[in-house]
C-alpha cells in the first residue's frame, strides 16, 4: 500500500517545492518493508474517520473517511492560488521529472508524516506545512546544513532554544521528530501572525529569518499587509 500511496502523490500539488532543499547525507534506517508496515492508513476498512478540517465544508456535520494519507493531505491543501505561478511551476518540474527521488522521500516520511498531518490539521494550518520537511531535510531527522541547521525542520540553535528545544551533549531536541514538529508549528504560527497571515511571506521568514524579510519589505517600500512574496528582494535560496 505504501508504494501505491507514493505513486499517487504527484509532485505537481506539492507547492512546497519552491523552497530550497538542504544538501544532506541521507542514511535512512528503515527499509521499504519496515516503512510500509508503519504506514498509518492501509485500506478503506482500516482507515480511521477524521472530522472535517478547517478547509473542508464543516457544515456537513459528518466525518470524512480518506482511503490513504495522501488523499487526506490532498483534500486539505489551501495555498493553491500560488501553484500556477511560473516560479512555482519551474520548481515543480524539477520534482515531476524525478519521480524516483520523490518516491524515496515519501517512503522516508512514512514514520513521521501521519502524526505531522494530524498536528497541522488540529491547528487549522495550511496542510502544505506538513510537507515542509520534504524540502528542508528530505525527511531526515539527522539532516545537518552547512550553516548549522539540524533535524526534520532544520532549526538553527538560537531559534530552537527560543521555542523550547533542549540542546546538550546527550540530547538535541531538533532531532526529536515530535518535539521539533511542535516547535516548528509554534514558530510558523508566530511568523504568520507577524506577517499578517500571509503564509508565503511567513514561509520566507522561516527560511531566512523575520529580520531579513522585514529588511526586504523596507527596501521594497511596502507595508506588510500590502506585500507580495514574489516582489520581495530576498536572497536566492529563499526566493527559489
Amino acid at each position: 500500500m505504501l508504494k501505491t500511496a507514493r505513486l499517487q502523490a504527484p509532485a505537481s500539488w506539492c507547492f512546497y517545492m519552491i523552497l530550497a532543499s538542504c544538501q544532506v547525507n541521507q542514511n535512512p534506517e528503515d527499509s521499504a518493508q519496515q516503512a510500509a508496515q508503519r504506514m498509518p492508513v492501509e485500506s478503506a476498512e482500516t482507515a480511521p474517520k477524521f472530522q472535517p478540517n478547517p478547509y473542508d465544508d464543516i457544515t456537513l456535520g459528518r466525518s470524512i473517511t480518506y482511503l490513504s494519507l495522501w488523499d487526506r493531505i490532498r483534500a486539505s491543501l489551501s495555498l493553491q492560488s500560488a501553484y500556477s505561478h511560473p516560479r512555482v511551476e519551474e520548481q515543480t518540474a524539477r520534482y515531476t521529472d524525478n519521480q524516483e527521488y520523490f518516491n524515496l522521500i515519501a517512503e522516508r516520511a512514512a514514520p513521521f508524516l501521519y502524526w505531522i498531518v494530524s498536528e497541522v490539521e488540529s491547528r487549522g494550518l495550511p496542510m502544505e506545512i506538513a510537507l515542509l520537511p520534504f524540502v528542508e531535510s528530505a525527511f531526515s531527522s539527522d539532516a545537518r546544513s552547512r550553516e548549522g541547521a539540524v533535524g526534520l525542520w532544520q532549526f538553527m540553535p538560537g531559534t530552537a532554544r527560543a521555542y523550547g528545544l533542549q540542546q546538550d551533549w546527550w540530547y538535541d531536541g531538533r532531532q526529536d521528530p515530535r518535539a521539533s514538529t511542535t516547535a516548528a508549528l509554534d514558530y510558523l504560527q508566530s511568523l504568520s501572525n507577524e506577517f499578517d497571515q500571509n503564509w508565503l511571506i511567513a514561509l520566507a521568514a522561516y527560511n531566512t529569518g523575520s529580520r531579513n524579510v522585514r529588511r526586504a519589505l523596507r527596501r521594497e517600500g511596502v507595508r506588510i499587509e500590502e506585500a507580495e512574496f514574489w516582489n520581495l528582494p530576498l536572497n536566492a535560496e529563499t526566493s527559489a
